[in-house]
């Protein structure tokens, strides 16, 4: 897979009012002439033993006529991963029936401790990734606490 630069650009800014630790770490996942198979994922990221507290997923990934993609990003500890809420992003960065630009808040609302996103195809069949098909993660805020969550679960 061509994952073009994974470099973490990572400045530390202190903590803020949440106690967290204040990072950007940003990565960029190229998926173009990849394939993930029927009822796979490809783990993207993972910020153990620190629980993301703020971020943002981007993904131009494959939709439907209506705007749909059959992927789901997944976030929450693995192994215990919930399906995002995908808000389109529309205009020009989105061509339905090709590839549509999605963005996620992170973390989700209904998931407790965020370490690990990934992308999901839960169909029959493989998907082929075409051209320009990328997926970015950024993340802002950290804090400690994801071990808590690895040892309940």
């Amino acid at each position: 897979m061509n994952t073009g630069n994974l470099t973490p650009a990572t400045a530390q800014g202190g903590e803020n009012q949440t106690g967290g630790t204040v990072v950007r770490d940003s990565i960029t996942l190229l998926l173009a002439d990849q394939t993930i198979p029927a009822m796979s994922y490809i783990h993207l990221y993972d910020s153990s033993p620190y629980k993301i507290v703020n971020g943002h997923v981007a993904a131009k990934i494959p939709c439907d006529d209506d705007s749909k993609s059959t992927l789901n990003i997944l976030t929450g500890s693995a192994p215990n991963f919930q399906p995002a809420e995908l808000e389109l992003i529309d205009g020009n960065l989105s061509t339905p029936g090709e590839l549509c630009l999605y963005h996620v808040d992170l973390p989700q609302e209904n998931v407790t401790t965020t370490t690990d996103i990934a992308i999901q195809n839960p169909t029959d069949s493989s998907i082929d990734f075409p051209e320009t098909s990328t997926v970015v993660v950024g993340v802002n805020e950290i804090m400690p606490g994801a071990e808590e969550h690895a040892e309940q679960g």
